[in-house]
């Protein structure tokens, strides 16, 4: 319910501005005392406004009828002299007049004077309801600045910060308890409103009408090949993919030569590294790589080298220490992704044999995964993003593989997450089950809010809303469609905000359970595959107005993670970026370590209708990273990681990690490759992607 900011008038200066004009109206009252009975009404209509609801349009409706009042009394003819004044005792006639007219209150002393000069007219008091305020709500994004206009504000304050400001349509007041507390956040929208504890919305009156939102504030885009929208040839296109798919030999060549056979290897020193994993992970990571890029003597190799029965031990028994997760998108997905392309049984098999240990350790009422091997499900913090980032995996290996006990184990988690507590509409606390903690789209939560609308894709979502076929098969997965455009509102009211510099970043909640929370300023690199994930389910969504909301959204995101690496003297893009400040002053995890997050979300956008009309820019963009990426990153073994992004290129051999993840070949350069195609090899209408990249068919089986 709305109420008026603290500016208003307080009570004892309303009483006595009441006060003053009875008084004034009881002298007009005994010069004129044949007016007595005509003038009553305006006398009634003060003494609602004082002893009733106080309510400010019924004062000034009554003070216009005093003035009325005394109008008129000012045009009549002058009263007769007054006679001397009575003694004391005289004066109880013109007191019974006054009491005739006068209403009762007890403890009230009123002064009558005996003869008076005609007052002047009154003015009505200038309305001091400058605001209304809403307590219990929130509107999240829309922010004017990157940060608060006041801290430890008041009301009034805060109502004055956003009045000061001609884009300010509305303010929201934080929580004593918020970080930080008592915060006035300016807004250049009072929507999307949402309930949230502690908190006051406060709107200046009359009511502001909202601005266009200002247009990103992106950095000159600086560009070997051209302005970002030019049109690009077929040639052009076919000299990128050529030197990505170098990249990709590179970066293969070092592995072969030096690790062949284990986990990964050092790009700069050439060591073979061991990571945990024992499975041969950048091999298995990168076959279907290879294969996309045409490197099918490579890929000949490491399919050999899979098919051996000493492989295929190791992933019946691998190590305890191992992430199940990371070895299902990684592992798994690799093996799966690598049948997808080449229809090669072999990698059925081998996709068997390390699919039932994974499978085999999945809680069996939950769904829920143990961080590792060696661990017991059920203990700890379970990992939302570890616990939500199987089903894909084991969807598609039901179906390669004709066992549906896969299929079965996949609908567990999403019947558990769903009876968990959640900050409406649709976001969950890291921890699965946890009714408060941090919430995110970044780490330990990315992949499970990515695989909610690609599960629903792949068991032929897409295909029942064209035919509007509705499904109550749960293996169907339908609420996981549910459950992506409720997180999709989540986002929206509760995750986005805008900085200084125009752009639109993802921020992270610190929540207390309930509606209660507060806000964290730092987007990461791995969030940029959410413009990816918001364009997704665009074409699919039942309100067009939805879905170009969404759309503009993705591209909005995807301009920001652009920046993220444009705005660099290296233009690469670090972990993370905090307090929306691109210069990295706020932040201490300046590192990159070859994420595809970035290139992901471009190639989403460059082949999804609605947007694949600036396909152009998204391409400029991803050949603009890669080539800075691999200028100053290549090593005589592969590419190196780089430890601080915002280090002058000079520095740039002196600032390398020697690092290089499996995902460098598996998911980055694959997105590099396959957003310089001319026609998309893997359109989004008859594929998914898990989260390392590895392509499944919808519709093959």
């Amino acid at each position: 319910m709305g109420r008026h900011s603290s500016s208003t008038l307080p009570v004892s200066p309303l009483a006595a501005l009441i006060g003053i004009a009875t008084l004034t109206w009881m002298a007009v009252v005994m010069t004129t005392p044949a007016e007595l009975a005509t003038d009553r009404q305006a006398l009634r209509g003060l003494r609602e406004a004082r002893n009733g609801t106080r309510e400010m349009e019924k004062l000034r409706k009554a003070m216009a009828q005093l003035h009325e009042g005394i109008d008129a009394a000012a045009q009549r003819p002058a009263a007769p002299a007054a006679p001397p004044p009575p003694p004391a005792a005289a004066a109880a006639p013109a007191a019974t007049r006054w009491r005739d007219a006068a209403a009762s209150k007890p403890g009230v002393v009123a002064c009558v004077p005996r003869a008076r000069a005609a007052p002047p007219p009154l003015e009505a008091p200038a309305s001091t309801a400058t605001c209304e305020f809403a307590a219990g709500l929130d509107v999240a994004g829309q922010d004017l600045r990157g940060g608060p206009a006041l801290v430890g504000a008041t009301e009034a304050t805060c109502c004055e910060a956003c009045r000061a400001d001609a884009g300010c349509v509305a303010a929201v007041l934080s929580a004593p308890g918020d970080d930080p507390p008592r915060a006035c956040w300016l807004k250049r929208s009072a929507e999307p409103a949402a309930a949230k504890d502690g908190v006051a919305l406060c709107r200046p009156l009359p009511r502001r009408t909202p601005a266009p939102p200002p247009p990103p504030a992106v950095a000159e885009v600086r560009l070997r090949a051209g302005a970002p929208d030019a049109p690009t040839d077929a040639a052009e296109l076919a000299r990128r993919r050529a030197a990505i798919a170098a990249a990709v030999k590179h970066a293969w060549q070092g592995y072969r030569d030096r690790a062949f056979g284990r986990d990964s290897v050092a790009p700069v020193s050439g060591r073979a590294v061991g990571s945990g994993f024992d499975m041969a992970v950048t091999l298995v990571d990168s076959l279907d790589t290879l294969w996309i890029v045409g490197l099918k003597e490579e890929f000949k190799e490491a399919r050999d080298f899979v098919a051996t029965e000493a492989f295929g031990k190791k992933l019946r028994s691998p190590p305890s220490s191992a992430s199940i997760f990371e070895t299902t998108i990684r592992v798994l997905g690799g093996l799966l992704g690598a049948y997808e392309v080449s229809r090669d049984k072999i990698f059925v098999t081998r996709a068997l044999d390390i699919g039932n240990v994974i499978h085999g350790k999945l809680d069996k009422r939950s769904g829920v995964c143990p961080p590792s091997f060696g661990a017991r499900s059920g203990g700890g913090c379970p990992s939302l993003a570890h616990a939500g980032t199987t089903q894909l995996e084991l969807i598609y290996l039901a179906r390669v593989s004709g066992d549906p006990k896969f299929l079965k184990t996949a609908r567990l988690f999403y019947d558990h997450i769903k009876r968990a507590a959640r900050l409406e509409p649709g976001l969950y606390a890291q921890c699965v089950g946890a009714s408060s903690g941090k919430i995110t789209l970044g780490a330990e939560a990315d992949s499970f809010y990515e695989y909610l609308p690609k599960v629903w894709l792949l068991q032929g979502g897409a295909d029942r809303r064209a035919t509007r076929t509705k499904s109550a098969e749960p293996l169907d997965f339908e609420d996981a469609w549910q459950m992506y455009n409720d997180a999709l509102d989540g986002m929206e009211q509760r995750l986005t905000s805008r900085g200084d510099d125009g752009l639109l970043y993802l921020d992270n909640l610190n929540w207390r359970g309930g509606s209660a929370f507060s806000r964290e300023s730092a987007m990461e690199h791995l969030q940029c595959f959410v413009p990816g994930w918001v364009a997704l389910g665009a074409a699919y969504q039942d309100d067009p107005a939805r879905a170009a909301r969404h759309l503009a959204l993705a591209d909005e995101l995807a301009t920001t993670c652009f920046a993220m690496y444009d705005k660099q003297p290296t233009k690469i893009g670090p972990e993370r970026v905090k307090r929306k400040r691109m210069d990295l002053s706020a932040t201490d995890t300046k590192e990159y370590i070859l994420r595809p997050e970035a290139a992901e979300g471009w190639w989403y956008l460059s082949i999804l209708p609605g947007l694949d009309h600036m396909r152009d820019k998204y391409r400029a963009w991803s050949w603009q990273s890669f080539q800075a990426i691999d200028d100053l990153l290549r090593a005589p073994f592969g590419h190196a990681s780089m430890r601080d992004v915002s280090k002058p290129r000079a520095s740039a051999s002196a600032n390398r990690l020697d690092r290089m993840e499996s995902f460098w070949i598996a998911e980055t350069l694959k997105y590099f490759y396959l957003i310089q195609e001319e026609t998309p090899s893997f359109p989004l209408d008859a594929y998914v992607f898990n989260t390392e990249a590895h392509p499944f068919s919808i519709h093959t089986f």
